[in-house]
Order: C-alpha cells, then structure tokens, then sequence
C-alpha cells in the first residue's frame, strides 16, 4: 500500500484504484486511532450562519470525508446529502448518524457521476464543498464544475473552501495528499465558464488551523446563473 509520501508527480502516476485504496486506508486508520474529527471545521460553522439567514435548509456535502461537517449540518436542523467515493468513509459516516434521519449518504464519484438533486418546492438547497478543489488537477476543475452547474438550479448557491497558492510552502500535518493549490482568479473564471458566478471571497490565514497547520485558503460563494 503506498503512503503518497512523495510528490506531487509521483502521486499523478497512481492509478485511481491505487487512490481509492489510499483514502479507505486513511479513513480506516484514523477510526481505528480515534483520530476521527468530532467536532465541525471553521468552514462549517460560517456556512451555516450564512445558509440560515438565506433560508437554505438542505445541504449536500461533497466529497465529505468521514462526515464531520455533515454530522454537524445534521445536528443543526439541515436535511443532509453526504457524498463520498470511499466506502469505508461512508461506513463510518453511517455509524456516526446513526440517530440522525435527516443525513443520507450516498458512494458516488462526483467528477464522473452525475450529482443527486434535492428538489423541493418549499425548501432551498446548496451544495457544499470543503478541502476539495485543491484535490483536482485543473482539467479535473472544468470537469467538476460543468457536473455541478448542469444539476444545480438556478439560484442555487455553491459554499467552497480550498487551499491557495499561498499554502503549497507551508506546514501540513497530515501525509501527502493530491493538493494542487489553485488560484482564486482561475476558480472564478472556471466557474464562470460553467455559470456560476462567484458572490463572495476571502483568503487567508487563520481559517482552518490545525495543530500546527495553519492553512493558507480561499473561502468562496458561487450563485448559478439563470
């Protein structure tokens, strides 16, 4: 079992079954560890106010890890979609809501598969997305986003956070992952490109420290356009 200790181009040469057996090892050791976030990310608790105050009520949490901050949107009252490509994450996303009947989630790949909807003539959804573009090479970004655009509806908000340029120098406490550290300007004209236009930004530092790193990221809003 590789670690992906090495860089960045040794871990584009992995095939996409030696990926997946990665992350299912990750996810497992850190359960086995009791090393399994039990509190929501800093990311989280910001889109929530934000999801509140413009009446969103269902969230679906992309690529959500072992389902920290779905566990957490959960608990708040939101209807939840959690979608996640490893199954062992997803095992552990299901013991961990188990008490919860309004968290569903679902193994789907989100850059080849087609997103699920959360249609509903009452409620609002928006899509949510943590640590997860700065996993993408660029053309793997187009591809994201046109998915995502061509199953949002229109109105329908997009929350995303990711590492910046900023952070490729920096300390990283876990072991090497596929991090690309895209720029924001680049994201927002991808995005566009696909009609989503970006209503809000910052970056910085301070937004998601842990332990000792301190990550450099961009915090964005995307609106898909009429």
């Amino acid at each position: 079992m590789q670690k992906f200790s090495g860089s960045a181009e040794d871990f584009e040469e992995t095939s996409m079954s030696e990926r997946l057996s990665y992350w299912s090892e990750y996810y497992s050791n850190a359960h086995c560890n009791n090393s399994i976030h039990t509190t929501p990310s800093q990311f989280a608790a910001f889109c929530a106010i934000e999801a509140k105050e413009t009446g969103i009520s269902k969230l679906i949490d992309i690529a959500c890890g072992d389902g920290r901050d779905s566990v957490f949107f959960a608990q708040l009252g939101f209807e939840v979609l959690a979608l996640e490509q490893s199954t062992t994450a997803i095992e552990i996303i299901t013991s961990r809501s188990r008490d919860l009947n309004n968290l569903k989630a679902i193994q789907i790949d989100v850059i080849s598969e087609k997103l699920p909807q959360m249609k509903s003539s009452d409620d609002v959804s928006a899509y949510y997305a943590r640590f997860f573009l700065h996993t993408l090479a660029e053309p793997q970004v187009h591809t994201f986003f046109r998915n995502l655009s061509n199953n949002m509806q229109s109105s329908q908000l997009f929350f995303t956070e990711y590492r910046s340029e900023q952070d490729a120098s920096l300390t990283k406490c876990t072991p090497y992952h596929d991090r690309y550290f895209h720029n924001p300007t680049s994201i927002r004209m991808i995005a566009k490109a696909h009609n989503l236009d970006c209503i809000y930004e910052v970056q910085g530092r301070g937004f998601a420290k842990w332990k000792t790193d301190d990550a450099a990221v961009v915090r964005q809003i995307f609106v898909r356009s009429k």
